[in-house]
């Protein structure tokens, strides 16, 4: 897919980088919340239980991508772009409505690519497409946006 033709990318540190021509995120938007993470302290003998607060993360949101390009050998490395983020961290920056948000030490935790033939239309869609590559993606935020 060239590079006009997209909505948004994921750059790994260390090289992988891969584009968008759609994104949709589950609730409509990167979750920014924090949860605290507690652990319970126990004690050999002693009645009761207590609570230390360890630390404070952001949840995981799932996002689902659609991309596209002009062969399949194209898109069978693409999809294996897709398995080689799961683990690494990078740099998710989406543009939506004219507004570009970049998010850096975005951990990937999970990708499902689906590769099938096809294309895709409107006005992100390559038109020479022969591939359309989906992935169900779940990530989670280290620091907020900038």
């Amino acid at each position: 897919m060239s590079a006009s033709n997209n909505i948004g990318s994921l750059q790994a540190y260390g090289g992988v980088q891969v584009r968008f021509a759609t994104a949709a995120i589950n609730g409509g938007r990167v979750s920014e919340r924090t949860q605290t993470v507690l652990e319970e302290l126990v004690a050999n003998g002693v009645d009761g239980r207590r609570w230390r607060r360890r630390f404070q993360q952001y949840m995981p949101f799932k996002m689902s991508t659609l991309s596209d390009g002009a062969s399949w050998g194209a898109g069978q490395l693409d999809a294996n772009a897709y398995e080689d983020l799961v683990g690494n961290f990078g740099t998710l920056t989406l543009t939506i409505s004219n507004i570009t948000k970049t998010w850096k030490n975005v951990k990937v935790l999970t990708c499902e690519p689906k590769l099938q033939a096809g294309r895709l239309v409107g006005a992100n869609a390559d038109p020479a497409s022969a591939y359309v590559l989906a992935g169900e993606w779940t990530l989670v935020l280290t620091e907020a946006a900038k």
